[in-house]
């Protein structure tokens, strides 16, 4: 991930009001920016791991609007 992309997530993630979707982001900073694997995300996050890979894999293929 590119340091613009990084950003543009960090300032998604700041700017969102809807605590859901601040969630799916932050699952997406801490997999793509800090490069954990979905299971340790889960962890840290308190959420399924199959959640974690569902919203990464959606930000994969939609990127923020998929979100």
């Amino acid at each position: 991930m590119d340091n613009k992309e990084a950003e543009q997530l960090r300032q998604a993630f700041k700017k969102q009001k809807d605590v859901k979707i601040q969630n799916r982001i932050h699952a997406v900073i801490l997999t793509r920016i800090h490069g954990l694997d979905p299971t340790k995300t889960a962890e840290y996050i308190l959420r399924d791991p199959k959640w974690v890979r569902r919203w990464v894999d959606r930000y994969n293929r939609e990127g923020l609007d998929g979100l």
